[in-house]
């Protein structure tokens, strides 16, 4: 089953993909040592210097299999003209010019084209399907930049599309165009299990539609961005003499473009969540929660296949009958308790505003001779008050929240009941429990 993962968490694991000291046998952990969370431990190094590809294969304790992508190597770095000269540079002209293709053609002619990158992470990725050391694992893919596109192009061409289980894509250009019409279904078809991160303020995501899924690879994420201007400020904060405040001057915009592209610009919510914009955000959560009932459905149809010879026994039926219950059970009450987060979240927003509002009562204009608390009187006669602004705030949200939260609540006792029944259903019958711990290691 899909572990649960914030975004924030995702995409620290999608940023061990850079981390050039993992080798085989290593663990690989996100968080600091007060908050360390463990995903798994490197079972594989996948690189290939002529076409700089290179993946990190991590074996999850679960038993699913992580592959991280590693984007772009930094202009001037070991491996980095194989990275933009070889693919980068190339791809993004041939998505340009496919678009371009596409919207004159109505997306009647298609000129595939792939990089040598690309080719060998699709390569790659069905050999780690077909390898006996992870027969029945579901995989968990994590690409950002350049590796987004080998991800892409991997998933286009993955043999078995039921072994993947999700694939989490940061700030890579769009190779839909370049897909061809039987990759493009073959994409599509596992849509709510892709998410793909961009922003709107990254030059590098290139092709993508300002609103909805279509015509992309997966679910789209469009966050909602910032300038990530902190590094170049530290290092105009840094210089020491003019001279070094030119040089910081001069290399701004660079420092600014890979501090952007490097997630620079995502704004994270308190709850570990990334905020996004509100034009796609609905239409992207409820693609991420479908997205995910798909992904731990895929372990109860290989149970249900593992089974199925000489049809159910009735003892087979519970068992599946449960599982597929308990899954669905679980991510109803996951999605009914981050809308409740998310409401409660809009409702200290909306409150913080107010505040902030209210404060502004007593800012005295220029050339007024008020002082600020003869201002905020005069608002307060004019109706403009503590109560007409934060407590309506309040007022209006709190019920929202209070729904939202009792919604969960309910599906949480749903969960808890289905849950404890069937326990106590394997705590009276002690053969079926060993079906059960027997069945639930099928692959």
């Amino acid at each position: 089953m899909n572990k649960k993962y914030t975004d924030l968490q995702r995409k620290l694991i999608a940023e061990k993909e850079y981390d050039k000291s993992l080798t085989i046998g290593d663990p690989v952990t996100i968080g600091n040592k007060n908050n360390k969370t463990t995903i798994g431990t490197v079972v594989d190094v996948i690189d290939q210097s002529d076409n700089g590809l290179h993946m990190t294969v991590v074996k999850e304790p679960s038993g699913d299999v992580t592959v991280l992508f590693q984007g772009s190597k930094a202009p001037g770095e070991k491996g980095s003209w194989a990275d933009w000269v070889k693919n980068d540079i190339p791809m993004a002209a041939s998505i340009l010019a496919n678009q371009r293709l596409q919207n004159e053609t109505f997306d009647q002619v298609n000129a595939p084209y792939a990089t040598q990158q690309l080719v060998a992470a699709s390569r790659e990725l069905n050999k780690l399907l077909d390898d006996d050391k992870y027969k029945g694992a579901k995989f968990n893919l994590y690409a950002h930049s350049l590796g987004s596109m080998d991800a892409q192009l991997s998933l286009a061409n993955v043999s078995d599309p039921s072994r993947i289980r999700s694939a989490y894509l940061y700030n890579g250009p769009n190779t839909y165009p370049n897909l061809s019409k039987e990759q493009k279904a073959k994409v599509d078809s596992m849509k709510p299990r892709i998410q793909n991160y961009i922003d709107p303020l990254d030059v590098i995501g290139l092709n993508y539609p300002k609103q909805g899924s279509k015509n992309a690879v997966g679910t789209l994420h469009h966050v909602a961005s910032r300038f990530a201007t902190d590094k170049v400020n530290e290092s105009f904060k840094e210089a020491k003499s003019p001279l070094e405040t030119l040089g910081a001057a001069i290399s701004a915009p660079i420092t600014w473009f890979g501090d952007q592209h490097l997630w620079g610009g995502y704004i994270v919510n308190p709850d570990g969540s990334f905020k996004h914009s509100l034009l796609t955000e609905k239409e992207a959560r409820v693609g991420q929660a479908v997205g995910k009932v798909q992904g731990d459905l895929l372990t109860y149809y290989d149970h249900k296949k593992a089974l199925a010879s000489g049809g159910f026994s009735s003892r087979e039926q519970l068992f599946l009958d449960s599982e597929q219950a308990g899954i669905v059970a679980n991510n109803l009450y996951d999605t009914a308790y981050q809308g409740y987060k998310k409401i409660q979240t809009i409702r200290n927003e909306a409150v913080a505003k107010a505040e902030k509002i209210l404060a502004s009562t007593r800012d005295v204009p220029f050339g007024f001779i008020l002082s600020p608390s003869e201002m905020e009187e005069a608002y307060r006669e004019g109706g403009v008050d503590r109560a007409s602004i934060v407590t309506a705030t309040e007022e209006h949200f709190d019920s929202k929240v209070a729904q939202a939260k009792e919604i969960a609540k309910d599906f949480e006792v749903m969960k808890g009941k289905l849950h404890s029944g069937i326990q106590k259903k394997l705590n009276e019958d002690k053969e079926l429990a060993r079906k059960f711990k027997e069945w639930t290691s099928l692959k």
